[in-house]
Protein backbone atom coordinates (compact mmCIF):
# COMPACT_ATOMS: atom_id res chain seq x y z
CA UNK A 1 0.00 0.00 0.00
CA UNK A 2 1.63 3.40 -1.49
CA UNK A 3 0.42 6.71 1.20
CA UNK A 4 1.05 9.57 -0.76
CA UNK A 5 1.84 12.46 1.28
CA UNK A 6 0.91 16.43 -0.19
CA UNK A 7 2.95 18.70 1.06
CA UNK A 8 3.43 22.55 -0.16
CA UNK A 9 6.68 22.74 -2.16
CA UNK A 10 8.03 26.22 -1.10
CA UNK A 11 9.85 26.29 -4.34
CA UNK A 12 7.21 27.14 -6.39
CA UNK A 13 6.60 30.26 -4.45
CA UNK A 14 10.03 31.30 -5.74
CA UNK A 15 9.70 30.28 -9.51
CA UNK A 16 7.83 33.49 -10.79
CA UNK A 17 10.35 35.67 -8.96
CA UNK A 18 12.50 33.99 -10.77
CA UNK A 19 11.01 33.93 -13.72
CA UNK A 20 10.39 38.05 -13.63
CA UNK A 21 14.10 38.44 -13.39
CA UNK A 22 15.15 36.81 -15.61
CA UNK A 23 12.74 38.45 -17.93
CA UNK A 24 13.95 41.77 -16.77
CA UNK A 25 17.59 41.10 -17.85
CA UNK A 26 16.05 39.87 -21.01
CA UNK A 27 14.97 43.11 -21.80
CA UNK A 28 18.24 44.89 -20.52
CA UNK A 29 20.42 42.84 -22.96
CA UNK A 30 18.03 43.43 -26.16
CA UNK A 31 18.20 47.16 -25.17
CA UNK A 32 21.87 47.17 -25.07
CA UNK A 33 21.96 45.43 -28.50
CA UNK A 34 19.59 47.60 -30.28
CA UNK A 35 21.83 50.83 -28.83
CA UNK A 36 24.71 49.01 -30.15
CA UNK A 37 23.58 48.13 -33.18
CA UNK A 38 22.30 51.23 -33.70
CA UNK A 39 25.59 53.58 -33.13
CA UNK A 40 27.32 50.97 -35.28
CA UNK A 41 24.79 51.76 -38.02
CA UNK A 42 25.35 55.61 -37.32
CA UNK A 43 28.98 55.05 -37.87
CA UNK A 44 28.49 52.76 -41.19
CA UNK A 45 25.94 55.47 -42.64
CA UNK A 46 27.96 58.47 -41.82
CA UNK A 47 31.18 56.61 -43.08
CA UNK A 48 28.93 56.36 -46.42
CA UNK A 49 27.72 59.57 -46.79
CA UNK A 50 30.12 62.11 -47.88
CA UNK A 51 28.68 65.08 -47.04
CA UNK A 52 29.46 64.10 -43.32
CA UNK A 53 33.33 64.50 -42.86
CA UNK A 54 33.67 60.82 -41.40
CA UNK A 55 36.00 58.04 -42.45
CA UNK A 56 37.10 54.82 -41.66
CA UNK A 57 39.50 53.00 -43.28
CA UNK A 58 37.66 49.32 -44.40
CA UNK A 59 39.88 47.09 -41.88
CA UNK A 60 38.34 49.80 -39.17
CA UNK A 61 34.98 48.86 -40.58
CA UNK A 62 35.51 45.05 -40.60
CA UNK A 63 36.45 45.22 -37.36
CA UNK A 64 33.43 47.27 -35.93
CA UNK A 65 30.94 44.80 -37.51
CA UNK A 66 32.54 41.71 -36.35
CA UNK A 67 32.55 43.43 -32.34
CA UNK A 68 29.31 44.13 -32.95
CA UNK A 69 27.75 41.09 -34.27
CA UNK A 70 29.92 39.09 -31.31
CA UNK A 71 28.66 41.68 -28.93
CA UNK A 72 24.99 40.92 -30.45
CA UNK A 73 25.54 36.89 -30.86
CA UNK A 74 27.32 35.85 -27.83
CA UNK A 75 24.79 37.48 -25.09
CA UNK A 76 21.55 36.37 -26.65
CA UNK A 77 22.92 32.70 -26.93
CA UNK A 78 23.81 32.74 -23.39
CA UNK A 79 20.95 34.61 -22.40
CA UNK A 80 18.90 31.60 -24.65
CA UNK A 81 20.62 28.74 -23.28
CA UNK A 82 19.64 30.57 -18.83
CA UNK A 83 16.13 31.40 -19.86
CA UNK A 84 15.61 28.32 -21.65
CA UNK A 85 17.39 25.62 -19.47
CA UNK A 86 15.85 22.01 -18.94
CA UNK A 87 17.59 21.21 -15.13
CA UNK A 88 14.31 21.09 -12.95
CA UNK A 89 15.92 23.79 -10.47
CA UNK A 90 16.20 26.36 -12.29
Amino acid sequence: MFILILTPNPLKKLKPQKNKKRYEYANLFVLMAIISLWFVAFVLIATGLESIPFELSSSVLIAILGTALANVLAPVYLLARYLFNNNDNG
